[in-house]
């Protein structure tokens, strides 16, 4: 089995970021996709396709290629990749901002030498 995004390269699908990439991840399935710039950043997991007929050139390569390492790598992508981990990343980046930002004004409040 294999996931396919086909898209038709245009002004949505070049900024579109497709959920099944994270369905197919979840199963561990190989995923051939048409190249788009969004889906570029995922070329690490992704067997991407310029035209048609590299796309069903592409279709064969999963087929030979996948291993174990490979899915489980798209797995472990997929983990990172929940709603529940961006959060956190999310709240561990207010958390480092709100810090800093305790620290400035924590050391405008400190004593200063006078002139």
């Amino acid at each position: 089995d294999i996931g396919v995004i086909p898209f038709r390269s245009n002004r949505i699908t070049d900024v579109i970021n497709p959920l099944k990439l994270y369905e197919y991840c979840a199963a561990g399935l190989p995923i051939v996709a048409m190249r788009t710039p969004e889906l570029n950043h995922y070329s690490h997991i992704l067997y991407l396709s310029d035209t048609h007929e590299e796309f069903l050139q592409n279709i064969e390569k999963p087929l030979r290629e996948d291993s174990e390492t490979k899915r489980k790598e798209r797995i472990l992508f997929a983990r990172n990749n929940t709603w529940e981990s961006r959060v956190e990343e999310l709240l561990a980046a207010i958390t480092r901002i709100q810090d800093a930002a305790n620290d400035i004004m924590a050391s405008d409040k400190a004593p200063r030498p006078s002139d």
